[in-house]
Order: structure tokens, then C-alpha cells, then sequence
């Protein structure tokens, strides 16, 4: 037998093999359906019972009627080219009044202006009540108070942690050479200033340490391998450089001097004697990194105060805390509000100070209650902006229509749940199919 012909009947062979399969598949999704069928039937008959039940009388030709005028309209209809379909639908639609009819002609005119304009309307502050001004006058009071108080607590603080002491081995940071030696080294260099971290990684890590000292006749680099007794500093690996340096600072920050506010080493690195000399004076006078953390318990007050304010009122109105954008606009006025009192209180008193101690007075002043000030002014400023804002308009329009249909969905759970004859249709435990 010649090749082209066995290779016709095995091609042949394969296409006989296909159709088979074929058959086969479409035989077992036959019988899946006529199972499905079966067991549709069974739960239309248990519907039906359960709508006899409740007093509907049901047609036993319905059915049957309805599926004879389906197969009647696709006969028509397979049968009518597209021009005729829209002309009987045309004529459809006039012989029952309903041509040309549009959806916004379902509602008044009277209530689409009204639905625009609250849709297109922009978002409106919430005002005050007297319960918000005596809020924020509670919280601006407790956080003057605790303002006043800042020295004493931070001698408390300071007496307090003089009790845990963290030991530390000696790294090339803690140089103190000549220019750099006394109480207050740490504020001379950069290593300890927290701002400084790569700085500080560096020195240990090389066991370098690197500064700007100042002489008679000027200022000049100094870098230095070893401490002031000769003894070389030890280099380490770049992860333990950070471990090492972390507990440096720990026990640093324990001791009365603490360690040097941030961003000092910046102003010892200027190149001025005048400014070297206030920034290792406020150093000198207290002004060190714990110092500035208990400042800070003036504006974390502030925020405790108004956000527990806020957030309880707001559970007791709605039973939840969830803020729309008129009420976060109003969050943000109060806390704003609250600083900035906190903040004047504070710049009176240094101003003050300042006639009878000079610059030196500005070590009051608090650094936390300007930055949260600054922080809650620019969210304002932009917030007020964008009130008329279409983007944000259309944002509070989507949470509004959501927010109304949660609740529509939530009372239409609830009515099936108390519907007795749905919670026994479900309680067969079947799949309903449609």
C-alpha cells in the first residue's frame, strides 16, 4: 500500500476517534442536565407548595402556556428581519402611551433640580458647638499646663532613669581629645546626634573618629584612630556598627546629660565661634534629646484630649466611629486649634524670658508643639481648598450612597431574617436552581 494512502486512513482513523469522544462528552453533559432538570422540577414543586401555603393561587397551565408563547415569539421572531422587530416594538410603545419616554421623566422636575443641586453641592464645615470650644479650651489648657511643668518633669525623668545604667564599650565616638573632652563631649561631634546616624556608623565602624575643632588660629579637621591614652579604637562590621551604636546611645541617654538635641553637631560643624558657643550652651543648660521628649507630653496631652473627645462623641451619636469628610475637616480644626494655643502660650513665655536671659531663653522653647502646629495647619489650609473640589465632592457622594446602601441591605437581611416561611424554605439545606 503506497504511503499517501495509509496516511489518509490513519487521519481518517484519528478524525473517527475525535468524534467519538465528542459523542461521548455531549451524551455525559446530556444526562448532567437532565439530572439538573430533575432536580429544578422537584424544587419548583416545593416553591409552588410554599406559595400555595401563603394563599396564592397558582395556574398548573402557566407554565406550559408561557413556554408555547416563548417558542411562538422565537419562531416569529428568527423568522422578522431587524427593521421589522423595531416597528412592532415602535408601535408596541405607542399603543400603550409609552414612546419616547425617558428615565428623568419618572421624577418631577421640581426634585432633579433638587437632587443636582445636593449632588453638586460643595462640602459643607461642620460648625461648632459649645461642646467642641470647651474641648478645645481643656485640651489647650492641659497642655499649657504641661508646658510649665516641662523642667520639672524632666529633672524627675532624668533622677528616674539615673537609676538604670546600660553597659557600652568605648568606640571611637566617644573621643575626648583635646577640643573635645569634658562633660558634654557628646555634644562637640557628630556621633551622638541621632540625625547623624551615617556619620556616627562610619566612625564606628572604622574605628575613625572625626571632628571639627576649634583653635587660636581658626578651625580645622581632626580624625583620630586612637582615645586620648593611646589606646586604638577597635573596628567593626557594618550590622554590629548599628547594634553598637544603638546601645551607645541607650546608655547615653540615661546619664543627666542625656544625649545632644537633634541637629546639634550641625550647628558645632559651622565654621562660627558665636554659634558654636549657643549651640554647647543650650547643651550645657539642658537642653539635650530627653529634655525634648518630655516636651512633648504637652502636645501628646493635646491629641489624647481632643481624639477621645472626638471619637466617643461620635460612637454615642452613630454606635460607630466613622468620620465623613465634614467631620474630619472639623477633627482637624480642633486639634489645630488646641496646638496652636498650647504653641502662642509657649512663645509668650520665651519672648518673655528672653528680656532677662538673652537667646539662651530659647531652650524653652517647644519643639513638639510648633512641629504638631505646622502639622495640622497644612492638612487645613489644603483641606479648605478643596471643599469645592469636584473630585472630592464626587468622593463624598460615593461614600454617602454607599454608606445608604449598606443600611438598605442590612434592613432587607434583617426582614428576610424575620420572615419565618423564607427561614424554613432555606432550612431544606438544597441549592435553589434558576
Amino acid at each position: 500500500m503506497k504511503d499517501h494512502i495509509k496516511k489518509n486512513l490513519i487521519a481518517q482513523k484519528h478524525q473517527i476517534d475525535e468524534e467519538q469522544d465528542r459523542l461521548s462528552k455531549l451524551e455525559d453533559d446530556a444526562k448532567k442536565v437532565e439530572g439538573e432538570l430533575g432536580r429544578a422540577k422537584k424544587q419548583s414543586s416545593r416553591v409552588k407548595k410554599l406559595l400555595e401555603k401563603q394563599g396564592y393561587k397558582l395556574n398548573p397551565n402557566k407554565s406550559k402556556q408561557s413556554e408555547d408563547k416563548k417558542r411562538s415569539i422565537t419562531n416569529t421572531t428568527t423568522s422578522m428581519t431587524y427593521e421589522e422587530i423595531t416597528k412592532e416594538n415602535i408601535e408596541y410603545l405607542a399603543a400603550n402611551n409609552l414612546e419616547d419616554t425617558e428615565f428623568d421623566s419618572l421624577f418631577s422636575d421640581e426634585y432633579l433640580d433638587e437632587l443636582e443641586a445636593q449632588l453638586s453641592s460643595p462640602i459643607i464645615r461642620e460648625k461648632w458647638d459649645k461642646y467642641d470650644y470647651i474641648a478645645v479650651l481643656s485640651a489647650g489648657i492641659a497642655g499649657t499646663v504641661a508646658d510649665f511643668f516641662t523642667k520639672g518633669l524632666d529633672e524627675a525623668l532624668s533622677e528616674w532613669l539615673s537609676g538604670f545604667k546600660i553597659d557600652s564599650p568605648k568606640v571611637s565616638i566617644d573621643y575626648q581629645g583635646p577640643g573635645f573632652g569634658g562633660p558634654y563631649h557628646r555634644g562637640m561631634s557628630s556621633g551622638h546626634d541621632i540625625l547623624r546616624i551615617f556619620s556616627a556608623l562610619w566612625q564606628i565602624k572604622n574605628g575613625t573618629f572625626s571632628g571639627l575643632k576649634q583653635a587660636t588660629s581658626g578651625f580645622e579637621w581632626v580624625e583620630a584612630t586612637e582615645n586620648q591614652f593611646g589606646n586604638t579604637f577597635e573596628n567593626y562590621g557594618g550590622f554590629e556598627s548599628l547594634l553598637i551604636w544603638i546601645r551607645h546611645l541607650l546608655s547615653d541617654f540615661v546619664t543627666p546629660n542625656s544625649l545632644p538635641f537633634p541637629g546639634m553637631s550641625f550647628l558645632m560643624e559651622m565654621q562660627d565661634h558665636e554659634v558654636r558657643k549657643f549651640a554647647i550652651q543650650l547643651y550645657q543648660n539642658g537642653y539635650n534629646l530627653r529634655y525634648i521628649m518630655v516636651q512633648a507630653f504637652a502636645p501628646a496631652l493635646v491629641e489624647i484630649i481632643i481624639r477621645s473627645y472626638v471619637m466617643g462623641r461620635e460612637y454615642q451619636e452613630t454606635r460607630q466611629i466613622k468620620f465623613p469628610s465634614a467631620k474630619k475637616l472639623k477633627t482637624t480644626e480642633l486639634l489645630l486649634c488646641s496646638h496652636a494655643m498650647v504653641t502662642a502660650v509657649n512663645a509668650g513665655k520665651v519672648i518673655i524670658k528672653c528680656n532677662a536671659e538673652g537667646p539662651l531663653a530659647l531652650r524653652d522653647l517647644n519643639i513638639p508643639s510648633i512641629i504638631m502646629t505646622v502639622r495640622y495647619l497644612i492638612p487645613f489650609v489644603a483641606k479648605r481648598m478643596r471643599l469645592n473640589d469636584p473630585v472630592e465632592i464626587l468622593k463624598r457622594n460615593a461614600v454617602e450612597i454607599m454608606e445608604n446602601y449598606d443600611n438598605l441591605s442590612t434592613q432587607f437581611n434583617s426582614s428576610l431574617e424575620l420572615d419565618v416561611d423564607f427561614q424554613k424554605f432555606l432550612a431544606n439545606d438544597e441549592k435553589i436552581y434558576i
